[in-house]
Order: structure tokens, then sequence, then C-alpha cells
């Protein structure tokens, strides 16, 4: 092969790796995690770090020392739960994914180097070429807008896994409390029945009871030994709920012993407030809107995919020899266009068709599901809250008062102590009676909350 011959070789490789290296690009997902961090400091308001260099894990370690001074509190576990929960920084990695494949999709389609040496092995009549897809100036922007949408869905995605997380922290949070607030009361309760079965063994042994008062007083005492066991699994329990939900060993015991299960503050809106605030702040609602806008676009991709393998080029065919001969440059354009005679993706276009209802559905029953889901977390709240504030208007001041009573009776001489240990586990029995609808109450406020945010 002459030099003139070599030389054009050498170039159309030139051209190919060139066009190779124009196609790099560099996948950076800052923008999905923005994204992410501003839905969620819309509905929740708490910190994002995703763990990715060791800084970042550095950074989450202080966040969440800093958070466990002076004792772990309600916020304090929502706000170490979306920092630290491992199957939370793992989807996070999902921000990544589709940040690659909007990279992926904005990529134009490797040319194509071809060539051609007959034989006998000769440099005359040999060919050279090289193709790019025309086909990529209409493809690439459908493609490159669907992965962009599909990456608002992913983004939509782990935003409401931040929250759900979140959410689960706090319910988490308040188990613990509840199960260490609950074994108090149980042992206080085991302490008052262990007082009345020493006092009915005491009054069988005069003879002043028969044996049956004497066994049934032994019976309920062993029941709430039962009882106190119970409540010291219960403890336990919430305690590995804790711990999974902050993806902190030991995270209970940072719970102060003082803390206490808090009502709710405020009203809740009328129904129809909430039902138009949750259907227009709903995460899930949001990724079914674009779901829809998905379908469409994909139906408009599947008709241009109608086209999609045509290609232009430069092309060298002929004697190589010649070249140095006769001084010419036989090197001219080339288009390859695969025509759609028989298969114009009808079965795509059908396909993207019946996609794009289906989507138009699914959205129109989530609206209804999520009104439902709205007006019934609604209901909820408010039945419990009545209650509620029945308990603290009618009963509370009423055993209380009797409580106080029957120790008077019993310091001048005219009850006994059966009344006062009576009148004390009523109110221990009360006080059970709130502490469970007290936890019941901030249950239905996270389901409120979480049927106005997230679904």
């Amino acid at each position: 092969m002459n030099g003139l011959a070599l030389r054009h070789s050498t170039c159309w490789i030139g051209l190919a790796v060139a066009a190779s290296l124009v196609a790099c690009a560099t996948v950076d997902p800052t923008d999905q995690l923005e994204a992410v961090q501003e839905l969620e400091a819309e509905r929740g308001g708490h910190e994002i770090v995703w763990e990715q260099q060791p800084d970042d894990q550095a950074l989450i370690a202080e966040r969440v020392a800093a958070l466990l001074e002076g004792g772990l509190t309600r916020d304090d576990a929502a706000a170490i739960a979306v920092l630290n929960n491992r199957a939370l920084q793992a989807k996070y990695e999902d921000l990544g994914l589709a940040a690659a494949d909007v990279v992926q999709a904005g990529l134009p389609s490797n040319p194509t180097l071809r060539g051609s040496l007959l034989f006998p092995v000769s440099a005359g009549d040999s060919s050279l070429g090289i193709m790019a897809w025309l086909s990529d100036l209409w493809l690439i922007p459908r493609r490159k807008g669907l992965a962009v949408l599909e990456a608002t869905t992913t983004e939509l995605d782990v935003a409401r896994a931040v929250l759900a997380t979140a959410h689960e922290a706090t319910s988490a949070w308040d188990g613990v409390v509840l199960a260490n607030k609950m074994a108090q009361l149980e042992q206080e309760r085991e302490e008052i029945l262990r007082h009345q079965s020493d006092l009915v063994r005491q009054l069988y042994d005069q003879g002043l009871v028969s044996k049956v008062d004497w066994t049934n007083a032994r019976e309920k005492l062993v029941e709430q030994r039962v009882a106190v066991r119970e409540s010291e699994h219960a403890i336990t329990h919430a305690g590995a709920r804790l711990a999974v939900a902050l993806s902190l060993q030991g995270a209970a015991e940072h719970v102060p012993d003082h803390l206490l299960l808090e009502i709710p503050e405020g009203n809740v809106l009328p129904t129809a407030a909430l039902v138009e605030e949750g259907l227009s702040r709903r995460l899930d609602l949001m990724e079914s809107r674009v779901a829809v806008e998905l379908a469409a676009r994909r139906i408009d991709l599947e008709h241009a995919l109608v086209w999609r393998s045509v290609s232009v080029g430069l092309a060298y065919e002929g004697d190589f020899e010649s070249v140095a001969t006769d001084g010419q440059n036989p090197i001219g354009p080339t288009v390859a266009i695969q025509l759609p005679a028989f298969d114009q993706n009808q079965a795509g276009i059908a396909a993207a068709d019946y996609r794009l209802r289906q989507s138009r559905k699914m959205l129109a029953a989530a609206y209804l599901a999520a009104r439902e889901e709205i007006v019934t977390a609604a209901s909820a709240y408010r039945k419990t809250a009545d209650q509620l504030a029945l308990i603290e208007e009618e009963l509370t001041g009423v055993v209380a008062m009797e409580e106080l009573h029957a120790r008077k009776r019993l310091e001048v001489g005219e009850g006994d102590y059966f009344e006062m240990l009576s009148a004390a586990m009523a109110r221990l029995t009360l006080e059970a009676m709130r502490l469970r609808m007290t936890h019941e109450l901030n249950a239905h406020q996270l389901l409120l909350e979480k049927a106005l945010v997230s679904g």
C-alpha cells in the first residue's frame, strides 16, 4: 500500500477514535439528589446526606453523635434515621442509576467503521468507510426526555422512602416510650396486687375470708406477674425495632426515662381542606402524573423508531494503488436506510398506546384511593382525639379524687386498706388506658401526615 493510501486509512481510523472520545460523558447525580432534598424539605425538613465518600461517613457519624447528646427525642429519632438508615442509604443509589441512564440516553450511537480487502490480497479493489447514525438526530432527544422523566420518577420514589423512614423511626420511638411506661405501670400493679394478696392471706389465716378469696387473690397476682414479663418482652421488641429504624444498636438506651408521649397539638383542618392539600402534595400522585407523561412520550418514541436505522458517512471504494499514480481522491458520501416496508413498529406503538390508557386509568384510581385514605385517616384521628379528650374531662379528675378520698378515709380510720388499694389500681388502669390512647393518637397523626404528603 502506498503512502497516500496509508494516510487515507489512518485518517478514517482517527475519525472513528475522535467520534468515540466525543461521546464520552461522566455521571453526576447531584441534580437528582438536590431534587430529593427539595421534595423532602417541603414535607419533612430533615437533613439528607448520601454516603458516597469517607467524608460523608464522618459527617453522618458527627451528626448522629450530636443528635444523641442529651438523650434521644422523637424528632431526633427521625433525623438520625434519615441520615443513618442502611436501607435508605442503599435507596439513594437509585439516584446514581437514574443519572447514569440520563447520560446514556443522551449519547450518540457508536459510528461504524467498515472496510474490505479482496483476495488475492491486493490494495486494489478495496474499500474503507465510516458511518454515523443520522437517526440519532430524532431519537436521542426523545430517549433523553424519557430518561429525564424516569429520573424524576426515581427522585419521587426516593423522597417517599425518606419520608417513610422518618415515619417508621418516629413510630418506633413512640413504641419504646409506650413499652417503658407500660412496664412501669405493670410493675406498680404487681406491687398493689402483692399487697392485696398478703392482706387476704392474713385475713384467711384469721378465718375472716374463705380459701376461695385467698386463691383468687393469688391467681390475680400470678396473672399480673405474667403481664410484667410480657411488658419486659415488649421493651425488648420495641428497642429492636428502633435500632433497625435508626441502624443504631442500643438506640433505645438513649431514650430518657422521663420522656412521655405527648398529645399532638392543634386542631385538624376540615376534611375538605385536608383532601385539597393532600391531592396537591402527595408524592405518589406526582409519580402517577409523571407516569402518564412517560407513557405519552413513549408513543412518540415508538413512532420515531420506525426510522431507527438511518446512517450517513463517507466511503472510499476503488483501487488504493491508483491514488498514488493519478492523484484522484475517490471519496464520497454514502447513505444507508432500513426501509419500513414490513415492520413499521406496529407492536411497539400499540403497546405504548395501551400503556398510556393504563397509566391514565391508574392515575384516576390513585386519586380516588388518596381521597379515601385522607378521609379515613382524618376520621380515625378525630375519633381517637375525642375519646382521649373525654377521658381527660370525665375520668381523670374523678379517679384522682376517689384515690385521695380513700387515702384520707384510711388515715382517719373510716376506710380500709382494700379501698385504698382498689382506688390506686383504678388510677393505674386509667393511666394505662390514657397512655395507649395517646400512643394511638400519635400513630393516627403519622398516618394522616403520610396520607397528606407521600401516600
